[in-house]
């Protein structure tokens, strides 16, 4: 921390900043010590940022004392990115974390994270190519993000158990894809070194992976829960057992697996042969249907399909047809009067359906789809519309039931608008009701749902990062910037620097307010009171970037 601790004696010593205070001189430098206990500084010039907070969690024993040693009262919170986007570096207690480029990788992990595909499910999970054509490319939950769960360089000690008095933890060192190692309570040291292998923990979603070759797989026995997976020159042979699942795969002349879950009942049953050509399935695991009384009906699925030629579905509630895959497909779900018609996908889609139980309300029941890409299209069901115009230019979509009204725009890359309005209370008592509107690269403006807003010119980047981008790259290219927060602080920014003004209301009982005005890029610095009782009654004067003359209070 001999970098972060060089920025801020730097900042102070430019600015010498009081408790309760801020010095603003963008787009070189600026330090923030308006919060309790908290220290933001920032220095655009030199692309970096350091903070010091209190802690956003300490761990504690069954007596209630906190675990960690340096859990008083004064334990800090630190977080470091310099060069950004580059490096960054976190510390909270024994927690660190060291991350390379994660600025740049997270606003696009999800779309990553959303395609997972037969190679992806063969490497993270038993399931291979099934029959239903359109899950040949599935998804990962957003939870399982794989660019975001494992960066290229990644340093992490963290708490394991908050009742352990002897406040064990596990380690985690990476720099993938050439090593990975750490250590964990209960079950010792661990690592992998690339090209030979060794042993992780807790990695692609596995609680332990034994390697022969890193990370590429010569031999991989894989350890989740209650089962076991087992790979030989991955993807080419794999066994299962254990936990309900059993199963195997000679990639790609043949592959079965089995489950059934913990009452012995089948949750599933596929076979494929000549992967991806030839695959036949039965499902029953969460198939089916809810009755009038609002009783779940199981109705399993039989699926064959022969790559790329055709496909088939047929269950109780569930007839599905594809033909040269994934241009030609018909579906019919009987229970909803739905039909879907794709010919040729994506370029014509239409169907049609209505749900029987809300006709039976008297509640709108229809449901329409007609789509010509990437001309235009429409959408709509109960409570929901949506239309686009020569996509991916222009999209429209509203959301109105009874918990939520939520209407977005896109006019891509240019305009994105989105308003959310919840219709209940949270268990605050707040009614959730937040604003975002997007002019790229002129206007940014964001409402939050207890009030606060932010408004940005210009906004040179499509993606939001208060703590990153919009911190350090946005002081060198702004124009104006406006805040108000929920307690109704005010800040404006004029001309990267050449002006800014801060009013902070009074806190009854602890403090009058404050108000701070700086000219000519923080050559020129006034301010009156602080948000500390001790500054409250005190004003100041600082010029050149010298130290501030005050005077008043005691």
């Amino acid at each position: 921390m001999k970098t972060a601790t060089s920025l801020l004696a730097l900042a102070l010593l430019l600015g010498c900043t009081a408790e309760g205070t801020d010095f603003e001189a963008y787009p070189f430098v600026a330090v923030d010590r308006t919060r309790p206990g908290t220290t933001r500084v920032t220095v655009p010039v030199v692309l970096a940022s350091w903070d010091e907070e209190p802690p956003r969690r300490v761990v504690r024993g069954p007596g209630g004392g906190p675990i960690d040693a340096e859990a008083a009262p004064d334990m800090k919170a630190h977080r470091l990115q310099f060069p950004f986007p580059i490096l960054s570096i976190e510390t909270e207690g024994r927690e660190h974390d060291l991350k390379l480029f994660a600025p740049i990788i997270l606003p696009f992990t999800f779309g990553f994270a959303g395609l997972a595909g037969p190679a992806g499910r063969a490497a993270t999970d038993t399931t291979p190519l099934v029959a239903r054509p359109t899950a040949i490319f599935g998804t990962t939950p957003t939870t399982a993000n794989p660019l975001a769960a494992y960066p290229l360089v990644g340093y992490d000690h963290v708490h394991i158990d908050p009742r352990d008095p002897d406040g064990e933890t596990k380690r985690d060192l990476g720099f993938f894809p050439l090593f990975m190692a750490g250590d964990w309570p209960g079950r010792g040291a661990y690592m992998a070194i690339a090209p030979f292998g060794g042993t992780t923990y807790g990695f692609l979603g596995k609680d332990e992976m034994d390697w022969v070759g890193f990370p590429y797989p010569l031999y991989l026995h894989a350890h989740e829960k209650y089962w076991d997976s087992y790979h030989v020159l991955w993807p080419f042979v794999n066994w299962v057992e254990g936990g309900g699942h059993e199963g195997f795969r000679v990639w790609p002349f043949y592959g079965h697996y089995r489950k059934t879950d913990l009452a012995g009942r089948e949750a599933y049953d596929r076979h494929w042969v000549m992967w991806p050509f030839v695959s036949w399935a039965r499902n029953s695991e969460n198939q089916g249907t809810y009755d009038e009384d609002d009783i779940f009906r199981s109705s399993p699925t039989e699926e064959l399909f022969i790559f790329p030629f055709y496909g088939r579905i047929d269950g109780p509630d569930d007839k599905d047809t594809t033909i040269l895959w994934p241009f030609f497909r018909y579906e019919e779900i009987p229970s909803q009067n739905f039909w879907e018609l794709r010919a040729p996908f994506p370029f014509f889609i239409m169907h049609h359906g209505s749900d029987p139980a809300l006709a039976r309300e008297g509640r709108n029941s229809e449901r329409i789809r007609f789509d010509i890409w990437p001309l235009g299209g429409y959408k709509a069901r109960p409570g929901f519309v949506r239309h686009f115009f020569v996509w991916p230019i222009e999209r429209f979509e509203a959301r109105d039931d009874e918990w939520v009204t939520d209407t977005k725009f896109f006019f891509v890359p240019f305009v994105t608008w989105h308003h959310h309005h919840e219709k209940e209370a949270d268990y605050t008592g707040l009614v959730a009701d937040y604003q975002h509107t997007r002019v790229w690269p002129f206007v940014l403006y964001r409402r939050g749902p207890r009030g606060d807003v932010e408004l940005h010119a210009l906004a040179p980047i499509l993606w939001d990062d208060p703590k990153g981008f919009e911190r350090i790259i946005f002081p060198l290219v702004r124009l104006y910037e406006y805040q108000r927060s929920s307690r109704g602080g005010t800040q404006h920014r004029f001309l990267l620097g050449l002006a800014s003004w801060r009013h902070e209301p009074p806190l009854k009982d602890v403090t009058d307010g404050y108000s701070r005005l700086s000219l000519l890029f923080g050559l020129f610095q006034f301010r009156s009171g602080g948000t500390t009782p001790e500054e409250s009654p005190r004003a100041g004067f600082r010029l050149f970037y010298l130290p501030e003359i005050s005077w008043g209070g005691s």
